[in-house]
């Protein structure tokens, strides 16, 4: 296995020694993080949800069932919510503990040692461990994904790669935009019957940038002055009741951090991805928060330097998807 450099700091979870990391109440941590970051118990409209012990239903209680009842090939689950900092410091742990081979593929993902990147305003600079984990690439996501059982949003019937500019089937290109958008339904998950959003729709859900103060001159301070405060932090991992969409159970499709989805140009390190659901770093431009966007795209690899501020870095997460039961 590659010397995987995994530089973070779990508050009272991880102590470094000597270089090396000392696993602290790991139990508790995995019983805390168990459920995919929220406790939320609602039914999607597309079937069934998993019973309490995970052993029942289509789908883990931790994500929703997209289905359709007139085409057997929408029939997946997808995260309620999205990686949570904790839930993404447990995979880190247990890749350093030698549990876990994370998997990547190649060519894509050859020469990524580093599953999160470091900075001042990624999770290693940041306390809170229930926020939406940031600063990963898409290898980063691939391998938390395949940790879980799961794997990045891919293309519809197979949830495997999407071309990045088709042809596609139909009006509806990946199980990512078929989630937020209930099949074509909606421009933006929490509107209904394809409304157009104006401002203070999206400051419901599109949270304040949290590696920076919230400035009277940001566009994002101006329209979602509810929203965004100088408290400097996403929302609640488990999403606000507003956010809730397109399937019940289902939050944070946009807003919050990007999700990296399994949609490139091509197959090597350099290849641009496409990033989906806006974010905090859409400077307040909710042009990108429509379900349907794909122009969001980054570097597979996020080989910056550990003291580069680039704002990229900062807003991309992950939220995965599988096949159903």
């Amino acid at each position: 296995m590659a010397s995987w450099r995994t530089p973070i700091v779990l508050g009272l979870a991880l102590v470094g020694v000597a270089g090396q990391a000392c696993l602290v109440e790991i139990r508790d941590l995995r019983a805390v993080a168990d459920g995919g970051g929220g406790t939320g118990t609602t039914t999607s409209a597309g079937g069934d949800m998993a019973g309490a012990g995970g052993d029942e239903g289509p789908c883990p209680p931790d994500m929703v069932h997209v289905s359709d009842p007139d085409d057997g090939l929408i029939d997946y689950c997808i995260d309620r919510f999205e990686t949570t900092t904790r839930e993404h410091d447990i995979f880190l742990l247990e890749v350093q503990a030698g549990n876990v081979t994370p998997e990547q593929p190649s060519p894509a993902c050859d020469g990524n040692e580093r599953l999160r990147q470091v900075g001042n305003f990624c999770p290693d600079g940041l306390n809170d461990a229930d926020l939406a984990v940031n600063c990963v690439d898409w290898c980063d996501a691939y391998a938390y994904c395949a940790y879980k059982g799961k794997r990045l949003c891919g293309a519809i019937g197979t949830g495997g790669p999407v071309p990045m500019n088709g042809p596609f089937p139909g009006s509806i290109t990946d199980e990512w935009e078929y989630a937020c958008s209930e099949g074509g339904r909606r421009n933006v998950p929490y509107l209904a019957d394809n409304v157009t959003p104006d401002a203070d729709d999206i400051c419901s859900c599109h949270f304040p940038r949290h590696w920076e103060p919230c400035h009277p001159d940001a566009t994002e301070c101006a329209m979602c002055e509810g929203a965004s405060s100088s408290n400097n932090a996403p929302g609640p991992s488990d999403g606000y009741p507003s956010c809730e969409g397109g399937y019940p159970g289902l939050f944070n499709m946009v807003g919050n951090v990007g999700e990296w989805t399994n949609r490139c140009d091509g197959e090597g390190p350099d290849a641009l991805c496409v990033t989906r659901g806006g974010s905090v770093g859409s400077g307040g431009d909710y042009e990108y928060d429509d379900c349907n966007r794909k122009g969001r795209q980054q570097p597979r690899q996020d080989n910056l330097a550990d003291d580069d501020n680039t704002q990229w870095r900062f807003y991309l997460g992950i939220r995965c998807c599988k096949d159903a039961n």
